[in-house]
């Protein structure tokens, strides 16, 4: 188990950036008129994507260093790599000013 779990941690990033993208690929092949393919795709892509982002809250982030990080080379002939991480500070910084905005917006009296 423990060595499902480092994989994970090493490809969390990656699962995140390629399950929208092999979604929009599925999608391209889909007929236009069943609607309801298309709505169910869409829906079991964006539940694939939370709940493999569930993965980000046992993160550290009470350092500074980056998680997650995974990093490959793709041609290193010529220097061209893959690298992806999370700054843990960024990461929750960035998550606390959308809940805040978010709320904001949503209270200010008069607006729709």
């Amino acid at each position: 188990m423990d060595q499902l779990h480092l994989y994970f941690d090493k490809t969390v990033l990656s699962w995140l950036i390629g399950v929208p993208f092999l979604g929009t690929f599925a999608l391209l092949f889909t007929p236009r008129q069943s609607v309801k393919t298309i709505r169910a795709l869409s829906v079991g892509v964006m539940v694939l994507e939370f709940l493999i982002s569930l993965h980000l809250l046992t993160g550290d982030y009470t350092s500074g260093t980056y998680q997650y990080v995974a990093s490959y080379d793709l041609v290193p002939a010529y220097g061209i790599s893959y690298t992806v991480g999370i700054d843990g500070h960024l990461a929750l910084a960035r998550a606390a000013h959308h809940l805040h905005g978010r709320r904001s917006r949503c209270l200010r009296p008069g607006r729709a």
